[in-house]
């Protein structure tokens, strides 16, 4: 079911209509929202930081739900691919009058940054030792592109991974 879940997903994130962003949610709740739902503030086998210099006052206009999702799921990869005593960091700020959620973990292999593009496809996974169909990047990508934000992989960072995601304000 958990594969029927992220196909459907995925044949939804297919589409390319717009995402209407009307909800108006603070920053560091949408930051709580994806630290809830992917458990990794509880996860005994990680190291979990959130850094924030955001008050709860500073907000985005966005639909929370998939933007929510998106960062889960970011968190929830990271999760999978740090060792065990691992460190996750998630961090947020304002740049440009975006709003960036940076997720960095700890790995055993970074990411060649010739697959920095490759991994967004459908169905990439760079090893065979990981669950899962290899759909979440692609899905979470194209919800976060069709909110008018973008995902990508920080290839400047050699001994982590770190994704950033980009909302706009």
């Amino acid at each position: 079911s958990i594969l029927i879940d992220q196909l459907l997903a995925l044949s939804e994130s297919d589409s390319r209509t717009i995402i209407e962003r009307t909800e108006a949610v603070s920053c560091n709740t949408l930051c709580g929202m994806a630290i809830s739902q992917s458990g990794v503030a509880e996860d005994r086998n990680h190291h979990f930081e959130f850094k924030t210099e955001l008050s709860d006052g500073e907000i985005i206009t966005t639909n929370a739900t998939y933007a929510s999702r998106a960062l889960c799921q970011l968190l929830e990869n990271a999760q999978k691919f740090s060792p065990n005593g691992g460190t996750i960091k998630l961090s947020c700020e304002w740049q440009d009058n975006r709003l960036l959620l940076t997720v960095e973990n700890t790995v055993t292999t970074p990411i060649p940054e010739a697959e920095a593009e490759h991994i967004f496809e459908p169905f990439v996974q760079l090893d065979d030792f990981h669950q899962g169909v290899g759909v979440g990047l692609s899905v979470s990508r194209n919800v976060i592109r069709r909110l008018g934000g973008d995902i990508a992989l920080d290839t400047s960072c050699n001994d982590n991974v770190r994704f950033v995601l980009a909302l706009p304000r």
